[in-house]
């Protein structure tokens, strides 16, 4: 007990002077005992059991990211500091404008929903929700249904969250921002409550826009957390998020998506901002089936070694790793093809091989605490 309560003393030691470092923008500094910090819980975390155990460790988690995040802080710190230009303009800015990142729009995604195996409640619940009132405004207004407020898509990594942001920008035709943490953070670090703001602004100025976060836990994170910066720029976020779309028509939309949506500030979950809380699953038999079947088309197999046999022995997998088994059967023929000089097929033998190497990357605690999240939800 000794042991675990000096670790913890060492732990606060460190926190309490990598907090200290990010306010004083020593990110170099606040990196590195971000580091210790998280170190030092994790041994903590070693001495517990149980829940408590299980929560250290996610502390020590994510402290281990707010580490990363200072070092991000760091390379953008330097970065700016050579952008002559960019700090030229910002200084030149009449009284009273605000600074913040130049956003563009990505490339209008080319992905749309005939791309995508399976998830057919998932579709259908976001042709109700986005689709439709775009098509028949005026059903919506003569009904008064608001379908303001945007959308969280959350469940396991590798499921096609993303994809899915991408072909709802496409199905709309709407201007595609795609934001990572470090986009808003880092990339002038010290500014990203600013950088929130000019995204929003960025966005209502298109006629029709989509602003998608991906991995949102990194932004959307409780309040109270580690991160000065963070407690500053949720509630920025949040307060842009309420004037966001708040115009009947206005073509806006908000997309998140998350692997962990217990790590999200309710706020965010509350209407009207994450309005629809959608659950991107596992792929179901014929989503696998559908995904081996583009994988092989055309590739020369044996006899037996066919998509249906792939889809029925990869249940529990999700869209990635059934990517990557595809991906080890061919390198094992293509292996083959080169040593002998001859084209050789993918065999039954190649995909045992490759179950025997590529394993489910879900982890079931992942999904039982997502069922645990939507019941405190209400979902059903």
């Amino acid at each position: 007990m000794l042991s675990a309560e000096y670790s913890y003393q060492i732990f606060e030691t460190y926190y309490k002077k990598a907090q200290e470092a990010e306010r004083k923008e020593r990110f170099e500094e606040a990196a590195r005992l971000y580091l210790l910090a998280g170190e030092a819980m994790l041994k903590t975390a070693k001495k517990a059991t149980g829940e408590t155990k299980a929560a250290l460790v996610r502390r020590s988690d994510k402290l281990r990211r707010m580490s990363e995040l200072m070092e991000e802080g760091r390379q953008a710190k330097e970065r700016k500091e050579k952008e002559k230009e960019a700090a030229i303009s910002r200084a030149d800015a009449p009284a009273g404008e605000e600074s913040g990142r130049l956003w563009q729009s990505v490339r209008k995604p080319a992905i749309g929903f005939d791309d995508i195996a399976g998830l057919l409640d998932v579709k259908d619940s976001i042709r109700r929700r986005v689709i439709l009132p775009r098509l028949h405004p005026e059903v919506y207004k003569t009904f008064r249904r608001s379908v303001n407020g945007g959308i969280l898509l959350y469940g396991p990594p590798g499921t096609g969250k993303t994809m899915m942001a991408m072909a709802i920008a496409r199905e709309v035709d709407a201007e595609f921002y795609s934001i990572r943490c470090s986009d808003v953070v880092s990339k002038y670090f010290g500014e990203a409550e600013k950088n929130i703001r000019s995204l929003f602004e960025t966005a209502r100025s298109a006629k029709g826009a989509v602003i998608f976060f991906d991995e949102f836990e990194a932004l959307g994170a409780q309040r109270g957390s580690d991160s000065p910066v963070m407690n500053r720029l949720v509630p920025e976020l949040l307060s842009q998020m309420d004037g966001f779309g708040a115009a009947e028509g206005s073509g806006l939309l908000f997309l998140a998506a998350t692997n962990r949506p217990w790590d999200l500030d309710n706020a965010f979950l509350r209407p009207p901002r994450l309005t629809e809380k959608i659950y991107v699953g596992l792929p179901d038999y014929q989503a696998r089936l559908y995904m081996a079947e583009q994988a092989f088309e055309g590739v020369p197999c044996q006899e037996g070694m066919s998509p249906e046999v792939i889809a029925s022995r990869t249940e529990g997998y999700n869209g990635a790793d059934i990517v990557e088994l595809c991906g080890v059967v061919k390198d094992l023929a293509i292996g083959r093809t080169i040593d002998e000089g001859a084209t050789s097929q993918a065999t039954q033998e190649d995909m045992n091989e490759a179950l025997r190497r590529v394993h489910s990357s879900v982890q079931k605690e992942d999904l039982e605490r997502i069922k645990a999240w939507e019941r405190g939800q209400g979902i059903r």
